[in-house]
């Protein structure tokens, strides 16, 4: 992805850490502030991993823990960065799984 935006304008700034972890995002968004003020765009394409669980008492639990999951990748980064995504009229960026379009059986989630 580095690469393939060299002869873009602006500058990509491509981060390693744990999405889901509020104070992380936080850290993320003090960074943002002080190497480039605001964001024009925000790509939230982090998933957990994806298991094969069936609708059933036994799989309940890990359910809500894989949607918890979800739910944390795009819901800390969003409540941290929101604020210098949007000052500058900038725009966020939700992809989802391949999965959308060919789900695999064993999944009902």
């Amino acid at each position: 992805m580095l690469a393939a935006s060299r002869n873009l304008p602006g500058r990509l700034l491509m981060e390693r850490g744990d999405a889901s972890d509020l104070t992380w995002c936080v850290a993320l968004r003090g960074r943002v502030r002080a190497e480039l003020c605001a964001l024009d765009l925000l790509v939230c394409n982090a998933a957990p991993a994806i298991p094969s669980l069936r609708v059933e008492e036994a799989c309940y639990d890990r359910i809500l823990a894989y949607i918890g999951k979800g739910l944390a990748l795009v819901g800390a980064p969003l409540s941290a960065l929101l604020e210098v995504v949007s000052a500058p009229a900038g725009c966020v960026l939700a992809i989802s799984s391949s999965a959308v379009e060919e789900p695999p059986a064993a999944w009902p989630h």
